[in-house]
């Protein structure tokens, strides 16, 4: 009999990893994407040959392999889409995900017997499944492979930002050098803004900063509206203006933060003054710095990345992600004040994603009550029809946000205690929250919440004098190396800028809107709205959009 090759199961497997990384192009490198795919294909095989003694032949045992990934990674969307029909009756959803996946496993199951009990010569379909996975496969190999051809040949962001100039030479250094703590807490709003929009009173942390030693800054703004280009702004000490020019007018947005957190000029003055440096696992890619002297977290944790495809392909229980988000905060804000026994002087960058969505501690720590887990989806991409409404969107924010004082107090005290030398400590948010944030609409955001932000520093021998009521992140690291390190830079501006992150960067100046008239109204015409204006049809459809910040 003549042989045939196999290599749909293969394929398969693989496809899932690929599609997810041609879809986030701008987002990952294609590293990424090694070790997931190596996964699959290893659980393939493994599957393979193990129904290969169920089957009784290699062919039999391929199909039914193949079978197996095709339902698992389309459970999640049939589940979607079918939960979208809302078929209930007395309030239970008839077509629920736990109907959906005993559906999908009766049917694989039955398959899989008829497969086992043919006696038909199966080489056609065979041929045929390697034919449509290799097909499968074209697409997103082709989107991967122009895109990063688009960028051969261009210059690397971290030459054109993270170079270091003249200013940056240090003339002089602490007797004793300081560990330095740069603690990013995701997404937290100003006090007074907490305060005032979301009526939960944050005085007692004010409270404890001061009483620890740190200056609070009381009309802070963020300089960036998201993550990564607000961190990548704050550790290179500059404006990403270059990000919009017509040398990178294809470049998206979130491209800016892998090279230049990872490559930063803070990092690169600090590691001339005998620094090591500190990063941790944080399942937000952009921000995780994969080459630092000390990475930190669990290895075997899911990454973004991984976490994506799971979510995005296979029927992960939403336990399971809420039990990964907790330990990975927890994690950090328990190894801080280890950190802080280390007899070498540490540069540790801590990006701790809360209070930032997902909703997982309660304002005591326990489950926030919230049903589903909506991974780190905010503002109109979680706020919306069939999600949650924004009063829900305010208490779960309150509660994360008490919780999160809870451990950033004992972190804190805990750095104080085991330091042999007074350290430096930045908290610092890198935006506000976003129940009024539409990421498509300036119009339909109040900047005054988004921009606001958390800004506290513990500087010692005199350091917090160069602190100011409105500073902003770009010149945090500025006026405090200049203070400590003897640098010369000088202070900027403080701008303000929305990004749309859709397509190329593009950055708007809100400096003058913050606060405005205008950006007042927004909030007033949305603060009694279950959702964010706009057509019922499209708010539909971004509610239950995939896409997350």
């Amino acid at each position: 009999m003549r042989k045939h090759i196999v290599l749909h199961p293969v394929l398969f497997a693989v496809f899932p990893v690929l599609f997810l990384l041609a879809h986030n192009v701008g987002d990952f490198p294609v590293l990424a994407a090694a070790k997931p795919a190596a996964v699959a294909v290893a659980i393939a095989c493994i599957l393979w040959g193990g129904l290969r003694l169920v089957a009784g032949t290699w062919t039999k045992a391929a199909l039914i392999v193949s079978l197996f990934i095709l339902l698992a990674t389309s459970s999640t969307h049939i589940a979607d889409r079918l939960w979208r029909m809302d078929a209930t009756i007395a309030g239970v959803n008839l077509i629920g995900p736990r109907m959906v996946g005993i559906a999908l496993i009766a049917i694989a199951v039955g398959t899989a017997a008829m497969v086992v009990r043919t006696k038909r010569n199966l080489a056609g379909v065979t041929k045929a499944l390697n034919v449509v996975s290799a097909c499968l496969l074209i697409a997103p190999v082709f989107t991967i492979a122009r895109a990063h051809a688009r960028e051969f040949g261009k210059r690397p962001f971290v030459q054109m930002v993270a170079d270091l100039p003249a200013a940056s030479i240090a003339t002089r250094a602490p007797a004793r050098r300081p560990h330095i703590f740069y603690i990013v807490l995701d997404g937290y709003s100003r006090p007074d803004n907490i305060a005032a929009i979301y009526g939960h009173d944050d005085s007692d942390l004010t409270k404890f900063l001061v009483s620890r030693g740190f200056k609070v800054a009381p009309h802070a703004t963020t300089n960036y509206a998201f993550t990564f280009a607000s961190l990548a702004s704050t550790l290179n000490m500059r404006y990403l203006d270059d990000m919009s020019s017509p040398e990178n007018k294809n470049t998206r947005a979130r491209d800016i933060s892998i090279e230049l957190v990872a490559h930063n000029r803070v990092r690169t003055l600090l590691a001339g003054q005998g620094y090591k440096l500190v990063s941790f696992l944080t399942g937000f890619y952009a921000t995780e710095i994969k080459d630092a002297d000390m990475l930190l977290g669990d290895p075997w944790q899911l990454g973004e990345f991984e976490e994506g495809i799971l979510r995005t392909a296979v029927a992960m229980p939403d336990s399971t992600k809420v039990s990964q988000e907790r330990r990975r905060v927890l994690y950090e804000f328990e190894k801080l004040p280890e950190l802080a026994k280390s007899q070498e002087p540490l540069f540790v960058i801590a990006h701790i994603m809360s209070p930032h969505p997902p909703y997982v501690f309660g304002k005591d720590g326990g489950p926030s009550g919230i049903r589903e887990y909506y991974w780190t989806r905010t503002g109109d991409r979680l706020i919306g029809p069939r999600r949650i409404t924004r009063s829900q969107d305010e208490q779960f924010y309150r509660d994360q946000v008490s919780f999160v004082n809870e451990k950033a107090a004992r972190a804190i005290d805990g750095i104080l205690a085991n330091s042999k030398v007074d350290p430096i400590i930045i908290v610092q948010a890198d935006h506000g929250h976003s129940a009024f944030l539409d990421h498509r609409s300036i119009e339909n955001t109040y900047l005054a919440d988004r921009m606001s932000i958390l800004a506290a520093y513990h500087l010692p021998l005199g350091g917090d004098r160069v602190i100011y009521d409105a500073m902003t992140p770009v010149n945090s690291f500025r006026l405090i190396l200049n203070y400590y390190f003897g640098t010369s830079f000088a202070k900027l501006p403080d701008r303000n800028y929305f990004i749309f992150l859709e397509g190329s960067a593009r950055f708007v100046d809100v400096t003058a809107r913050i606060g405005s008239p205008a950006d007042r109204e927004v909030y007033e015409r949305l603060r009694n709205k279950d959702y964010f204006d706009m057509p019922g049809d499209k708010a539909v459809a971004m509610a239950a959009s995939s896409s997350a910040e």
